[in-house]
This record gives C-alpha cells, structure tokens and sequence, in this order.
C-alpha cells in the first residue's frame, strides 16, 4: 500500500523494548502530531492525566486520529473477527449517527443536522481519496442521504428528544455488546500488554491464582467495560462507520488486492497472538515513542 505521508521510522520506536513487537507501517503524520500534543501517552505511569486517557479510551492512536487509514482499517480488522461483532457494529453506527442528526437537528435546528452531515460527506471522501477509491465514498452517499432525511424527518416529529437521545444510548450498547462475540478482551482493557480471555483473565492464568478478592475485583473490571465500551463506541461511530461499509463491499469483491492485504495483516497479527494497538503490526500495549523522548516510569 501507498505509505501515504509517514515520517521517517527514524523518528519512533516501540517501547517497552523488551516486548516482541513489530511495526508493519510507518505511523502517520497525524498519529505522531498526537504523540506531540499529548506525551505521556507513551507511559505507563497514571499520574498523568494523559496516561489515564489512554487507558480510558483504550487505543488513542485510533480514538484520536481520522484519516489515518492503515490504523483505522487495521484495528477495526482485529477487534471485529465475528460476523456479529461486524454486524452489530454497522447497526449500532447507522443509529448513532442518525441519532447524532436528530439531536442537532432538534436542539439547534435543522441546519445544524444538515452540517453534520456534511461533515461527515466531507471527511469520508477525503478518507476514501487517500486511498484511491472513490466507490468507497459513493457508497457512503445513501447512508449520508439517510442520516440527512431521517434525523430531519425524526426531529420534525418529535415533541421532546428524549426517543432520540434514548436510541443513541441504544446504538452504543448494541455496538459494544457486539464484542461479547469476540474471544479476547484487548490489552488496557484487562492486561496492560496482552490480549485475555474474560474467563482466562477472571482465573489469572498469566500467573499465580489470585485469591478470590482479586478475583471479584478483576470481574468488577470487566463489568466497567461496558460502560466505558459503550461511550467509546459513541464516539468511534462517526469515524468507524465507513469502515464497517468498506469491509462489507469487500466481502462482494470490491478493491480485491487492498483487501488481500489487509486480510494478511490482520491474520499475520493474530498468529503472533498479540496484535498492536497503537500502531499497525504486533506488540499488544506496547506504545509509541519518539526518539530522544525521557523515560518514564514503567511502574503500573
């Protein structure tokens, strides 16, 4: 693929070092100008507000960056392997954002619905663009076209948005109860480096058997996923709502040799079993960082 303006890989490297990691693509302008703004996402210490952050949105190179397609499309790839995780996630997009419509148009009238969605028009084409496919972003036009008339339509008809505002929180949640279908939770949501099983993280088998406090609190950390998955899912819906498309029109052999490969870089990652998160390759948490950037704490 097209290393579409990457710094040099001179510029980054992975840390902690000693975690097998592989960097298949030069991360992007966009993620390194995040890296930038925010420094302490390379640590692991949470006593920076920016650390916290990154735990609390789980992958911030992809929750923050919005055109850098290689990252999007690759973590998309490996946290959906379900048919039901990918379906759910379609539906539970178009909802929130024809919620998202519906809201603004209801709140601040019907420009501001028309506004977001032209948003939306713009920044999906410019995705699209990057890559050469400019069927990817017609395709987008009959869901743009039904955001703009049905959260119109929607609005016009409510007499108090709370049916609005109440199918958004239900969008969320069939989108993030389609990860029940997957088979491991990702790093930052249990283990700080690896991707766990709920049941495997829950019996501790990447060590000693907690006792049973441990045990409960371990499952009270599995429950917090839900909200937090939910409310991360509210916000990727804007962003991760083409993707879900483009895998559908590829599943109908649309763009075969793009798809052929980002079909090897995901099954090249979970052969290693440990999938990157913040980046496209292997190394599970492992974070970037910029050459010459101080240590941290490695303590959490």
């Amino acid at each position: 693929m097209n290393e579409r303006c990457n710094p040099s890989p001179a510029t980054w490297r992975v840390h902690p070092e000693d975690v097998h990691a592989e960097v298949w693509v030069a991360p992007s302008h966009e993620a390194m100008r995040l890296r930038r703004m925010f420094p302490g996402l390379d640590a692991a210490d949470d006593d920076r507000w920016s650390g916290r952050l990154r735990d609390l949105v789980i992958a911030p190179y992809t929750q923050l960056t919005f055109v850098s397609f290689d990252l999007q499309m690759f973590l998309f790839d490996v946290l959906h392997l379900s048919p039901i995780a990918r379906a759910s996630h379609l539906v539970g997009f178009f909802g929130t954002n024809l919620a998202v419509t519906t809201l603004l148009s209801w709140h601040l009238g019907p420009s501001a619905g028309s506004a977001y969605v032209a948003l939306l028009a713009a920044w999906y084409a410019a995705v699209a663009s990057s890559v050469r496919l400019p069927g990817w972003a017609l395709a987008m036009g009959p869901f743009l076209a039904a955001f703009a008339f049905g959260g119109h339509a929607f609005a016009a008809h409510l007499t108090s948005p709370i049916a609005a505002w109440g199918l958004l929180v239900a969008s969320g949640t069939v989108s993030a109860f389609g990860h029940i279908a997957e088979p491991t939770m990702p790093p930052r949501t249990a283990l700080p480096m690896s991707w766990v099983s709920v049941p495997d993280y829950v019996r501790g088998v990447e060590g000693a058997c907690p006792r049973t406090a441990s045990r409960v609190v371990r499952v009270l950390r599995v429950l917090w996923n839900v909200p937090l998955g939910i409310l991360n899912e509210l916000w990727a819906a804007p962003r991760l709502m083409p993707y879900t498309v483009l895998r559908a029109m590829m599943a109908r052999g649309y763009a075969t040799d793009l798809k052929a490969e980002l079909d090897d870089r995901r099954d090249r990652a979970w052969a290693s079993g440990n999938p990157a998160l913040d980046y496209v390759g292997v190394g599970g948490g492992a974070v970037l960082r910029l050459e010459g950037s101080a240590p941290r704490s490695e303590a959490a």
